[in-house]
């Protein structure tokens, strides 16, 4: 769970690189069929991780 607004920030960094990596793995030729499959699995696995996170910490701070 974050914690402040630093934590925040850097966490949206994280989500923009592998957001990055996703498509770029995405569009990349294919060698291996079931490895690249696992691997945009879990890259994607790692993204809603982390836009739950990020949703989270806006609620509990938004003004009310």
């Amino acid at each position: 769970m974050l914690k402040n607004q630093k934590e925040l920030e850097t966490t949206q960094r994280k989500l923009g690189e592998l957001e990055q990596l996703f498509g770029n793995y995405k569009n990349a030729p294919v060698e291996n069929r079931a490895t690249r499959e696992l691997t945009l699995r879990s890259l994607k696995r790692a993204i809603n991780k982390l836009k739950e996170e990020i949703i989270r910490y806006q609620v509990g701070h938004t003004p009310v």
